[in-house]
């Protein structure tokens, strides 16, 4: 894929002409070994109903036309009959000719709710105003040349900020920086933000995570990562980008070390046991 930033459908970006450019997620399976990141890479996976249902909410928070012409509801036609089967086979055609996709009502009413919740957010509708929601962003590492590609969820033109959207169940403080290190968010911030610099401006320094929680009250929290957090990230990310191009070169992907080796339990185990 050649570097630019580039308006694509999700699944197109994910399985598109640079599935096999270099993601967050795909550093993730490269922090297991580069044989998970070639697995990952060759399996064809079908997303999981958590994952559909968190594309359609960033879809209805960040493209709300979009999501209007592109998700209809489950009309739950009784198929038993002829005349049922005949009215969903229609309906089947319908959706395809349209390049739509079928939303429960319970789905598309939660979502309205979590989306009233995210914009009652001054701060967050503040920050996902002018700017760009759901682009596609590709460059080449500037050391190694691979391909690389990121999809930040909204880029705030006005204040130069890179913005991503999180579902959680808990969006507390200190729930949120256990995801942070869990799902190795501030990876997402820096591998990102390389990306917008080069391809779009390097005047895009700062990364806010909006939280927003499943459940009633569809409480709102705005975090920003402190510049230490991503450099530090940074550092951690640098070994796996060599490991990637010297993987691509030799076509070489190797496990994990085949060695018995020493495993720490958790540090929380330790203190809960010891109380």
């Amino acid at each position: 894929m050649e570097p630019g930033i580039y308006t694509m459908s999700n699944s197109d970006y994910h399985r598109g002409p640079g599935k096999k450019s270099l993601s967050k997620g795909g550093l993730d399976q490269l922090a297991k070994s580069a044989a998970h990141y070639k697995a990952h890479l060759e399996q064809e996976s079908s997303p999981t109903p958590a994952m559909i249902f968190g594309s359609q909410f960033h879809c209805a928070a960040l493209e709300q036309d979009l999501f209007k012409k592109k998700y209809v509801v489950d009309p739950k036609i009784y198929r038993r009959t002829k005349a049922g089967k005949a009215e969903y086979a229609e309906f089947q055609a319908s959706l395809e000719e349209n390049n739509q996709s079928v939303i429960s009502q319970d789905s598309l009413d939660l979502i309205n709710r979590m989306v009233g919740g995210l914009y009652s957010s001054e701060i967050a509708a503040s920050l996902l105003t002018d700017g760009i929601a759901e682009s596609s962003i590709f460059w080449n590492h500037p050391k190694w040349g691979f391909s690389c590609k990121c999809r930040p969820d909204f880029l705030n033109e006005k204040h130069k900020i890179a913005i991503d959207l999180k579902t959680t169940t808990d969006a507390s403080p200190q729930a949120f920086a256990k995801a942070i290190v869990n799902y190795k968010y501030h990876w997402q911030a820096s591998h990102y933000l390389a990306g917008i610099n080069q391809i779009i401006s390097p005047d895009y320094e700062e990364f806010v995570f909006i939280a927003i929680e499943k459940t009633p009250p569809y409480a709102v929290q705005n975090y920003i990562l402190k510049r230490d957090d991503i450099y530090l990230a940074e550092e951690q990310i640098k070994p796996l980008y060599a490991q990637f191009a010297e993987c691509i070169s030799s076509d070489i992907w190797p496990g994990p070390t085949d060695r018995i080796q020493v495993v720490d339990l958790p540090g929380w185990y330790y203190k809960n046991a010891l109380d």
